[in-house]
């Protein structure tokens, strides 16, 4: 568990640390504590024209913006699902890499946003990939290294579960 544990840390921190590069820090909306690249949300600095800009969004959603101003529920379900995920790996005896990079991507950017959500009130979003509208289309939406960090972990997680975990049990014979 302590490696799954300094992985979260070091995965919230990064994530901390280019929010408050990029869009700084605040309380109060009206008083940054620390300023940043950005100033005030819908402010962008594009980086790669028709690529990728920094650009900030206060989201007091889900991913991809769902759920708007739904706080309270996504403190809870972010705490609870952290709570399981815990017990769950508890009950694990000998883990595999790929699930302890799993799970401390996954609990990392569920730290980060949270940490967001709790001080702030909303999550603060940066990384605009606009190569995604250029070539389809599509405007993706503004997201931030918490996000990314879920997303990956998600993705090793499934890889783990779906490739190793059954030749895991059949090595130890016991999950």
């Amino acid at each position: 568990m302590l490696v799954i544990l300094l992985i979260a840390i070091a995965a919230m921190l990064a994530d901390q640390v280019t929010k408050l590069l990029t869009v700084g820090f605040f309380v109060d909306p009206e008083r940054m504590l620390v300023t940043g690249l950005l100033h005030e949300p819908g402010d962008s600095v594009t980086l790669i024209p028709d690529v990728f800009s920094f650009t900030y969004v206060l989201n007091k959603g889900a991913a991809f913006g769902i759920l708007q101003n739904q706080r309270f529920f996504f403190l809870i379900v972010t705490v609870a699902i952290c709570a399981v995920g815990t017990v769950l790996l508890l009950r694990i005896k000998k883990k595999h890499w790929v699930l302890k990079l799993a799970s401390g991507l996954i609990f990392g950017g569920a730290l980060g946003n949270l940490i967001d959500r709790l001080v702030i009130g909303s999550v603060r979003d940066f990384l605009d990939a606009s190569f995604v509208q250029t070539i389809t289309g599509y405007a993706f939406p503004v997201f931030n290294l918490a996000d990314m960090c879920v997303v990956v972990g998600t993705v090793l997680l499934a890889i783990y579960i779906l490739f190793l975990h059954e030749k895991q049990i059949k090595q130890d014979g016991k999950p």
